[in-house]
């Protein structure tokens, strides 16, 4: 519901005009832009298909506009986009179950996940720049740079639900569903009385993003029921242990060799999967083997989400990848394989 608020009120174009506003002045600005954008919507999306949709349809132009081939541009946008899952505050669903699973709280996997998504989009920054240095791609046009302070003057209404967010996560130790609550209230009163740009979010909204909020939960709830059905015939028939006690054998007392492999069957296993399937996949099949080596349970299935979450841009079944690259007008092949090289 707060994802869906800050979407409907215009969250979406704020993050494209305080990346473009940041960004757009430097080499590869179009590129930088749309890693900038992708991280920030992400964040608070955690859904890679719209991620791409909301931050891809200014971003992708722009990067075509200022000379990146477009697999390229398409690359750049569907590997930020799939970052966002695994972006703080918000995450997605996945940080949720995960939380569960580990019986732990949702603060503490926000907190793991911070410094892993921040080398995630630092790393895909670094490239996005050398490929422009590559290419000589020029910066974007000065007429199409929006001032910071201007946007940051109509646009703090959007960093507010965020400190309201992380203060009551924090601050307050309430439990994330009661943070997001008042997050979402934030958003609503803000949106209604101020809006960005001058557009007042209308009452009919809330309805809106109500609606919509119910149908993706229908959506989580059967791959939920999916992806438990598969966990327990995984129990119950013993494959599940099968599973973790070979790939122990096979990696031995090497952990590096175990993680290799275990990284292997994350991307295999995730091809095609929505992310929360892939996650209860994963940490039935592949995290007990990494902790009965000794890394913490939390370490290991922060590093199959990470893994498993690349299946969104690893061909041959890359569907952020290739979403993007409708968007482009790209060849689906080779922009997955792009990506998966910036990924």
């Amino acid at each position: 519901l707060f994802g869906q608020l800050l979407l409907h009120s215009g969250g979406s174009n704020f993050f494209n005009d305080i990346a473009l506003a940041t960004m757009g002045r430097y080499r590869g600005g179009a590129a930088k832009i749309s890693v900038v954008a992708s991280g920030m919507f992400g964040s608070i999306s955690g859904i890679v298909v719209s991620n791409i949709l909301a931050t891809g349809v200014v971003t992708i132009p722009l990067m075509k506009k200022t000379g990146y081939p477009p697999h390229l541009a398409a690359a750049v946008e569907a590997t930020a986009s799939t970052g966002g899952q695994l972006m703080p505050p918000v995450m997605g669903v996945v940080a949720f179950v995960m939380a569960d699973f580990l019986q732990i709280s949702y603060g503490a996997v926000v907190v793991a996940a911070l410094v892993p998504s921040l080398l995630y989009y630092i790393a895909l920054f670094i490239q996005a720049d050398l490929e422009a240095a590559r290419l000589g791609i020029r910066r974007v046009e000065e007429s199409q740079i929006p001032r910071i302070w201007g946007v940051l003057a109509t646009g703090w209404i959007f960093v507010l639900p965020f400190a309201v967010l992380i203060y009551t996560l924090f601050a307050l130790n309430k439990e994330a569903e009661e943070a997001a609550m008042y997050a979402a209230g934030t958003v609503f009163v803000l949106g209604v009385v101020l809006g960005y740009r001058g557009r007042r979010m209308p009452l009919r909204t809330l309805w809106r993003s109500i609606v919509e909020t119910g149908n993706a939960t229908v959506d989580i709830i059967m791959i939920s029921a999916a992806a438990g059905f598969i966990i327990g015939i995984l129990q119950v028939t013993g494959l599940g242990s099968a599973v973790t006690n070979f790939l122990v054998k096979l990696g031995g007392t090497n952990i590096v060799a175990l993680l290799v492999i275990a990284a292997f069957l994350c991307i295999v296993l995730g091809m095609g999967m929505p992310t929360l399937a892939v996650y209860a996949m994963l940490a039935t099949l592949v995290a007990p083997s990494l902790v009965d080596l000794g890394i913490t349970p939390l370490a290991a299935h922060m590093f199959i989400l990470d893994l498993g979450m690349m299946s969104f841009v690893t061909p041959p079944v890359a569907i952020g990848a290739y979403f993007a690259a409708s968007l482009a007008g790209a060849e689906p092949l080779k922009t997955g394989f792009a990506a998966t090289r910036f990924g």
